[in-house]
């Protein structure tokens, strides 16, 4: 087996650091605009995007809950197949929900886990994407497991 080795992401504009594997690559689109922002990651199909939410969704967060913030964030075709709940979730973070969809799409399914995160009042959405079939791999989740276990936020 390849040895893995890690690389730090560290943003002090989005307050955020992680580790991650180092097969993952910045995301061109992600690096040339908002990279204030947000950012993503990408390795073959598998896909990881952080959004930093801007001061008025923080207000709406606030007002609406993280629940219907994360509902917001899906795509009218999105089926989901886990409901909005924060039992699981362990980040070190105020409040959070997380929820999983499917994606449907010509090319195949792809399966989407997502984190809505409020620490402090700033809200960040964390997005996992990867073909419907390979999401439940070993690798995979390991790249996701990576990112959550060595996720801090930073003020």
């Amino acid at each position: 087996m390849e040895e893995q080795l890690f690389k730090k992401y560290y943003n002090q504009e989005l307050g955020i650091s992680f580790f991650y594997d180092s097969l993952l690559i910045l995301d061109a689109k992600d690096t040339e605009s908002n990279s204030d922002l947000g950012l993503g990651l990408r390795h073959g199909d598998f896909q990881f995007k952080l959004l930093k939410l801007s001061p008025e969704a923080n207000i709406g967060l606030r007002y609406f809950g993280l629940e219907n913030g994360l509902r917001s964030s899906l795509d009218k075709n999105e089926i989901i197949i886990e409901d909005l709940n924060s039992d699981k979730v362990r980040i070190n973070a105020s409040k959070i929900v997380q929820t999983t969809t499917i994606i449907p799409k010509d090319g195949g399914n792809f399966k989407v886990k997502r984190y809505l995160i409020s620490q402090d009042g700033q809200g960040y959405l964390l997005a996992f994407q990867d073909k419907a079939e390979k999401f439940d791999s070993q690798e995979t989740q390991t790249r996701l497991q990576n990112i959550i276990e060595t996720l801090k936020f930073h003020n």
